[in-house]
């Protein structure tokens, strides 16, 4: 699983699997619906059900340290104790027989914050959801502690979301949409153009106007001893005040939508791309956004 852009210093297993073609789904049942919680903790998933075709996920992280899902569609036949295995033993080719990489609606999500995300093509099936971020202060990867989880997907489809605000996503310049909203809840619907399969979706707090940059740079110190695997105690608590959310990238998703409660503040939306640390410029998709 790719690692958050802005958290490329994170000490995040990462593994790559090939995609497949699709499949048929999963066949429906009476209990799916439009809407499934996913709550996020110390170490595990809580899901509280079975979600429809193109439905949403609303995550909660009620944690104390920053969690992720990391999502993986298990192949025909394959269960997720077997998932379980191969990520125990860090064979990336046996993970690459058991599932297909997903990226949105992946996320990672700091302490206290939550956020719904709807793909409309989010197809049936049966997928693992996984923390591969590395305990506080220098545990292991949160699944080795048990955060792993399976999430199923009917066929039935689900009814879309309402959007009351909608933001354009183009490669090299600077997002389109509303720069001022009301505080409360909103429906955020994110078109993406062409080219720009590679960007992810972050929320950002801005205090006192601080930019993406900066943003990063803190992240960056905060964990200047992930690659060793150490997490400073309370870091996910003080990566709170900087990132609400960070989405995966939407690689062939065209249109995805954002649930979220915004409290008065400077916020930044950006959609910078994976290889924020080599690319001369990554940081041009972004978009100040003032609530009051």
């Amino acid at each position: 699983m790719r690692r958050s852009a802005l958290l490329s210093a994170a000490s995040v297993l990462a593994f790559t699997v090939t995609f497949a073609p699709a499949r048929p789904g999963v066949a429906a049942t009476s209990t799916a619906t439009d809407a499934v919680d996913v709550t996020l903790g110390e170490y595990a998933f809580i899901i509280s059900g079975t979600l429809k075709t193109g439905g949403t996920i609303r995550y909660r992280n009620i944690g104390r340290e920053a969690h992720m899902a990391g999502m993986a569609r298990l192949k025909p036949g394959k269960t997720l104790e077997q998932m379980k295995k191969a990520i125990a033993a860090n064979d990336e080719k046996a993970m690459g027989l058991v599932a297909d990489e997903v990226s949105l609606p992946g996320v990672l999500l700091t302490p206290g914050n939550s956020v719904d995300i709807t793909v409309p093509t989010l197809t049936a099936g049966n997928y693992a959801l996984i923390c591969f971020l590395p305990a506080e202060p220098n545990g292991p990867p949160h699944f080795m502690k048990g955060m792993v989880g399976q999430l199923t997907v009917e066929a039935s489809k689900a009814k879309a979301p309402s959007n009351d605000a909608t933001y354009n996503v183009t490669p090299g310049k600077a997002l389109v949409g509303p720069n001022t909203l009301k505080a409360g809840r909103h429906s955020l619907a994110i078109n993406v153009g062409g080219g720009a399969e590679e960007l992810e979706l972050l929320l950002l707090s801005a205090p006192k106007g601080v930019g993406v940059a900066a943003i990063k740079k803190q992240v960056d110190e905060l964990f200047a001893g992930a690659d060793k695997g150490v997490y400073p105690k309370g870091s996910g608590e003080k990566m709170a005040k900087l990132i609400v959310f960070a989405a995966h990238d939407f690689r062939k998703d065209r249109k995805v939508s954002f649930g979220v409660d915004l409290k008065p503040g400077s916020y930044i939306m950006a959609a910078v791309d994976t290889d924020i640390d080599t690319l001369p410029n990554p940081l041009l998709e972004q978009l100040a956004i003032k609530v009051t």
